[in-house]
């Protein structure tokens, strides 16, 4: 009993196929015969598919009456169920934004690369106070600074930093100058070669306008000279024009005294009279150099 219930129900199925396209053949007989109209092409099979057989139907007999055989069920399976979908739009915006990603990010990156280059001039400053007593005065390019790719120059005057400034073996004094701030607005710069090539251990000096100029041995300021012991006239220091480094040494006073006596000429000017110095320095320390001083 149980055997036959099982044949039944695996011969129910193909029967059930082949009902369906009898009543689906019998539907599109009648269409053709009333409409004329012709078989869509999306419902032909495909090219590798077996064709299905030409079934001629007489009018006076009905579709339901014809079987169909295995080889016409499997044509009807593999019949198309829809037309293949277009790839979608969205996959080209996709790929146009990714594009677009990438060249911000290069941008970006060698953005950074340039911002990370290291400067072409070496600007380590040494304090001004302390920057007296570092710098050596020499008329010897070839000094051991030098030949490491860098040199010690010494900046005094109407600068906004004087000090000691460590730059290039190449540099120029435009270049000392920018490091140094700057000059004051009442700054002589045409008193200044700004295009000459500086030297290790050298000292330049920034006038103000209508100020004396030194006597220069060996050049003029900013050529690569050095200024000791050039603004000493008759055994006297002209304080309008002698550098701290000068003072110190003839006059036998501090780094610090010399420097403020240098700092109160650059933000007043050249001294009128030498009791102008009592604005700047002791009465113990004036009295001490008024006597080997001059204006």
């Amino acid at each position: 009993m149980l055997e036959g219930n099982h044949m039944a129900q695996h011969t129910s199925q193909p029967e059930k196929k082949q009902g369906l396209l009898r009543s689906y053949l019998a539907h599109r007989v009648s269409l053709q015969k009333t409409a004329k109209i012709p078989m869509p092409t999306s419902l032909l099979p495909k090219k590798d598919a077996p064709m299905l057989p030409v079934i001629s139907i007489p009018d006076d007999e009905p579709a339901s009456s014809y079987t169909t055989t295995g080889a016409t069920m499997d044509a009807v399976e593999h019949l198309p169920l829809s037309a293949p979908q277009a790839a979608p739009r969205g996959a080209l915006f996709v790929r146009v934004i990714a594009a677009i990603l990438v060249l911000i990010l290069l941008g970006a990156l060698y953005y950074i690369w340039r911002a990370d280059a290291p400067p072409s001039m070496a600007t380590a400053v040494t304090p001004q106070n302390a920057s007296s007593a570092t710098a050596t005065l020499s008329n010897n390019p070839n000094t051991q600074n030098s030949t490491k790719g860098t040199i010690e120059v010494y900046i005094v005057g109407a600068v906004k930093r004087p000090g000691v400034y460590v730059l290039a073996a190449s540099a120029r004094v435009y270049e000392l100058l920018q490091v140094a701030g700057g000059p004051l607005p009442n700054a002589n710069l045409v008193a200044l070669n700004l295009a000459a090539r500086l030297s290790d251990g050298q000292e330049v000096y920034v006038p103000l306008v209508g100020e004396q100029l030194p006597t220069y041995q060996g050049g003029v300021p900013g050529s690569g000279s050095a200024t000791a012991g050039t603004t000493i006239t008759d055994s006297l220091v002209n304080i309008n024009t002698a550098s701290a480094q000068e003072m110190q040494k003839m006059l036998h006073i501090s780094s610090t005294t010399a420097q403020n006596i240098l700092n109160y000429r650059t933000q007043h000017g050249s001294f009128t009279s030498i009791d102008q110095l009592l604005q700047v320095v002791s009465k113990t320390i004036y009295d001490k150099i008024k006597d080997s001083v001059a204006i």
